[in-house]
């Protein structure tokens, strides 16, 4: 364990009412019955060694109901209800740049954003606007990113990389071109962020 060790809270802002058949690939293959299935969405935070630092900023509730997914609470609403304004966030950990993980980086201007490269290099390239990709990402949120990294506030990430003293960042990949794994030391031991890696 590192000497940094993190405070990390789940914030559970928004959900789904689905289908099993339409949360899991080829549903039909697995000759089971059809059922009702609820996925929860989830940004988190880590508060030590004096930072507040986001994992994702979750969806934009604009873009959501678009989409047919249920907010709980803007999460920006969620944040100010723990006390944390957006000057207060350091930087934002971005496990890939999916709509649900990116809508409201545009609320935190001074914050360093860290991306995997892979997923920078695939939603900035030429495959990125494919009918099988594109409607996972919002192209404002894409854009976002893309000044961002203009202006010397993104920080891409390969492979494994301790991107703070206690928080390790994996790039495991799958689900999207970059989608990172987040490692954190918390006072119980460690926490892994899986994101979108690990769904269901």
């Amino acid at each position: 364990m590192s000497a940094a060790t993190y405070e990390v809270l789940a914030v559970r802002y928004g959900t789904l009412a689905a289908r099993k058949s339409d949360l899991y690939y080829r549903y039909e293959s697995y000759g089971e019955p059809d059922a009702d299935a609820a996925m929860a969405y989830y940004f988190w935070v880590l508060r030590g060694a004096g930072e507040t630092i986001l994992v994702d900023t979750g969806f934009d509730p604009e873009a959501a109901a678009r989409r047919g997914r249920t907010c709980l609470v803007p999460p920006l609403a969620a944040l100010a209800e723990l006390g944390i304004a957006p000057g207060d966030v350091s930087a934002i950990v971005v496990t890939h740049l999916h709509y649900d993980h990116t809508g409201n980086l545009h609320a935190f201007p001074s914050a360093q954003l860290i991306v995997p490269s892979r997923e920078l290099e695939f939603w900035t390239g030429p495959h990125a606007g494919r009918g099988q990709f594109a409607p996972h990402a919002e192209s404002g949120d894409i854009e976002y990113v893309t000044q961002a990294a203009a202006q010397g506030r993104v920080r891409v990430t390969e492979g494994t990389e301790e991107i703070f003293d206690g928080v390790l960042a994996i790039s495991a990949g799958g689900h999207s071109a970059g989608q990172q794994v987040t490692v954190v030391d918390a006072a119980g031991g460690p926490v892994v962020l899986t994101s979108d890696a690990v769904h269901l």
